[in-house]
């Protein structure tokens, strides 16, 4: 849950996409699907398993994140071995969209998010879902999800594995993650409980620089609910190690281990009053991260925080306010995060307006100060005042969506662009000593007659940043697709053919040198996508022109800047199986 309700569908590209859609997805997670060209959270190479760090409107940190219900915590402690990634396809439903839950996640907000749904089994006893990826640059993956059960009680067990080849300047690298979830219902309780672990590799592909990390997490929940009221206590774990070596001519040679933990309890009640729905929530954090070897620290956090919401109908809207507070051990500091958010919907549009405050505590993992670099970054707080504005409407012929997200970020975290996680990790966080102001505005247009479709999208970021500060996002990026279904052999087999043309702006490297413009360009793909019962077959080309575009960050094989692959095919069987 995000807040006290699942988010909703938004109209932040890609949106939310039903059950019936998720087959078709080229996109093998979440961390893809949003990173793809011409959308606001592209990263270079992040569907072959570049490990960036997630960015939205130049926030590293408390940018966007996921979560996925019937799965054990993915993001507990931070990174959590965010390289191993969960398969779209275990979901039934996922939606995307600015977050509005500040007050009532406090620390754990961020400025957009991703939801992933899974419903009850009904009319069946068990339900499988099988999907097998491979192609270029060694790439291989499958995946499994297992469920039993019905609404009442369930078991659900999921794994999944890959690896790849070298692509571009990037090397081997596989992971894997599994996790095994069950719910028991008794009259008006629920008993939760999940339990799994994730492991990954990444290497670069002409030196010795690479990474391997591995994590555990699990929870227990109960939750009650009778006549509109609920009450729920839940218990969180989460273990993440990760080691490191580079190993490159003309620089020392590095080995470091990163050891973090977090145990963590929330409890929150609901109930209604005064015509509307109000809640309350407090949760404990203890967080420890120590680093040994090269770059070694030993930090600590006690988090404490208490939020109460109130949430009513209003003319043809629902509006809901919120206010948390809490105290940061390792800033030694008092937090406070207002928000308030109001859903509209009439005549077949949809929107919210949103206003809130997100606090983001920045205790682990900082960096060293130049120019002596033997000083580090004080613990600092990132809190951004953001306005958010969404609106969609239309008919399933035609329809339309815009986004609107503005605000001021003070000690915006800003961290190292590097496809390896534990490189950017030991190289730290730091401060931005400027204010950071930022608007960033999505649309997108949608149109389909018969058995044609086409759809167009775009942002445009504008931001106040310090010349020093290399803008390695693109300021603005484009979508364009058209796209054909038909059915062949009695309508036995479903065929969609698709063509994409993608936009990426200018950006700029961030090296650590003399730092270079980075031009924009155009990419195209295509995508069939044959349905035959419940077997979903997807061909995928990408990056049609195959060109290997330079990166933001240097390949020490080289000197250079870094340069990424070229033309990629990617073959994606998806089966799902009902008894």
């Amino acid at each position: 849950m995000l807040g006290a309700r699942p988010a909703a569908s938004a109209p932040v590209e890609p949106g939310g996409v039903s059950a019936a859609e998720l087959d078709a997805i080229s996109s093998p997670d979440a961390e893809s699907w949003w990173a793809e060209p011409g959308l606001p959270g592209w990263t270079p190479d992040s569907q072959l398993g570049s490990a960036f760090a997630w960015t939205l409107a130049g926030h590293s940190v408390a940018g966007w994140s996921r979560a996925f219900e019937a799965a054990a915590p993915l993001d507990l402690p931070w990174p959590s071995t965010s390289e191993a990634r969960r398969p779209l396809v275990w979901a039934d439903s996922i939606s995307a969209g600015w977050s509005a839950n500040a007050g009532w996640l406090g620390p754990d907000a961020t400025l957009a998010a991703f939801h992933g749904v899974n419903e009850p089994t009904r009319g069946v006893r068990a339900r499988s879902v099988f999907r097998t990826e491979s192609g270029d640059f060694g790439v291989t993956r499958y995946s499994l999800a297992f469920e039993r059960g019905d609404s009442s009680r369930w078991v659900r067990y999921e794994v999944g594995t890959g690896n790849h080849g070298d692509f571009g300047a990037v090397g081997n690298g596989g992971d894997h993650v599994w996790s095994i979830a069950t719910r028991l219902t008794h009259g008006s309780h629920v008993f939760e409980g999940s339990l799994g672990q994730r492991g990954a590799a990444l290497e670069l592909a002409g030196v010795d620089v690479s990474n391997h990390s591995s994590g555990q997490s699990g929870s227990l929940k109960w939750r009650w609910s009778q006549g509109g009221r609920q009450a729920s206590l839940a218990f969180r774990r989460g273990l993440d190690h990760r080691e490191s070596i580079i190993d490159v001519e003309g620089i020392p040679v590095s080995f470091s281990r990163r050891e973090a933990s977090e145990n963590r309890l929330e409890a929150d009640v609901i109930s209604p009053l005064a015509g509307g729905t109000a809640g309350a929530r407090a949760t404990y954090s203890a967080a420890r991260v120590a680093r040994y070897y090269d770059n070694a620290f030993d930090v600590r956090e006690h988090l404490v925080w208490g939020a109460a919401s109130f949430e009513r109908r209003a003319g043809d809207g629902t509006l809901r306010l919120e206010l948390g507070g809490g105290h940061s051990s390792a800033l030694d500091r008092n937090l406070i995060a207002p928000s308030v958010s109001f859903a509209f919907g009439a005549g077949g549009a949809t929107g919210r307006v949103i206003a809130e405050r997100v606090v983001h505590p920045v205790w682990s993992d900082l960096a060293l100060l130049p120019p002596s670099f033997l000083e580090r970054q004080a613990p600092f707080l990132q809190r951004t005042t953001a306005l958010g504005f969404e609106a969609r409407g239309g008919s399933s012929a035609l329809s339309a969506e815009g986004a609107v997200l503005a605000g001021t970020t003070r000690d915006r975290a800003i961290v190292f662009p590097y496809p390896i996680e534990d490189v950017w990790l030991q190289a730290g966080a730091a401060a931005d000593p400027r204010r950071y102001d930022f608007v960033l505005a999505t649309a997108g247009v949608r149109a389909s007659r018969g058995g044609l479709a086409a759809g167009a999208s775009g942002f445009a970021l504008g931001r106040d940043q310090d010349a020093s500060e290399p803008k390695v996002e693109p300021g603005m990026g484009a979508r364009g697709w058209m796209e054909t279904s038909f059915r062949l052999f009695q309508g036995d087999l479903g065929v969609r053919l698709r063509g994409d043309v993608a936009g990426v702006g200018p950006r700029e490297s961030k090296t650590g040198g003399i730092e270079t413009r980075i031009e924009g360009y155009w990419t195209s793909s295509g995508r069939a996508t044959l349905t035959l019962a419940d077997v979903t077959v997807i061909l995928n080309f990408r990056n049609l022109e195959n060109q290997r575009r330079p990166q933001s960050w240097i390949d020490p094989a080289t000197g250079d800047l870094a340069l990424g692959p070229g033309r990629e095919f990617r073959f994606a069987l998806t089966w799902r199986m009902f008894n």
